[in-house]
């Protein structure tokens, strides 16, 4: 779809360069300005959205299991520390636009000063958003965890993941870990459990592991860590911990 959706674009563009006044370029300019606006006011009014692959905003609900990340109405400290990104890229966005609008109207340089004006305003705004991302890290991965336990990892040990899916620990661990409790776009996995070689497990069968004299590593929520903790037959051992997530072990010295 792209590369004609690209040649068409070039080619209208091409076009544009040659008769400033063609059809679409002023209208084009005023919509991308409303489309923009719009956009920002979304992005201030919900800025969950940043954090979050499912949020509430603007009241969708999604099913806890169906969600990599947990939605929530929980606003996580990382909004703080993201909110000059967002302003910076709402300021991007808005004068880029007006300024395309202002060049859009003008003589027969004005397409080539409207189309260089757009394209930094892009650049700027991906510059931007590419420098906030960090800031997102221990949100969205667990890197920082599986280098802790990999480095005491042995190959009989145990890894799962409980009552969440960590998409990335795998690929850091560089060995297949067991999926507790969660279903979500894995289900056609407990389907076929069986043959899939356990990697799916419920409960039971994980916490007849936890008990035994295996090593048994375990990465979980926050939440559901201290959900756990609560209870007094739970017994662990904290190895690691990140502003979102735990990592335990079930030998406690």
């Amino acid at each position: 779809m792209f590369p004609p959706l690209a040649i068409l674009i070039a080619r209208y563009i091409a076009a544009a360069w040659e008769s400033p006044r063609l059809s679409g370029i002023q209208s084009g300019s005023f919509a991308l300005l409303v489309v923009l606006s719009l956009l920002v006011i979304a992005g201030l009014a919900g800025p969950q959205h940043y954090l979050e692959r499912y949020s509430d905003w603007p009241d969708v609900e999604v099913p806890r299991w169906e969600a990599t990340v947990v939605s929530t109405r929980v606003e996580y400290g990382d909004l703080s520390a993201l909110a000059p990104y967002i302003h910076a890229q709402n300021a991007i966005l808005i004068l880029g636009a007006v300024s395309a609008l202002i060049l859009g109207f003008g003589n027969r340089r004005a397409f080539g000063w409207a189309f260089l004006s757009l394209t930094l305003t892009w650049a700027l705004f991906l510059v931007v958003l590419n420098s906030s991302l960090p800031l997102l890290d221990q949100r969205r991965s667990v890197k920082a965890l599986a280098a802790v336990l990999k480095s005491q990892l042995d190959p009989a040990d145990e890894v799962a993941s409980y009552h969440a899916y960590y998409q990335d620990l795998p690929v850091y661990l560089q060995r297949p870990v067991a999926v507790v409790g969660w279903k979500g776009n894995l289900q056609f996995g407990v389907e076929v459990n069986e043959r899939s070689g356990g990697w799916m497990t419920d409960d039971a069968s994980f916490w007849k592991g936890w008990n035994s004299p295996l090593t048994v590593y375990m990465l979980t929520e926050q939440e559901t860590y201290d959900k756990l903790r609560s209870e007094s037959s739970f017994k662990s051992r904290v190895v690691a911990r990140g502003l979102y997530d735990v990592l335990l072990s079930n030998k406690t010295s």
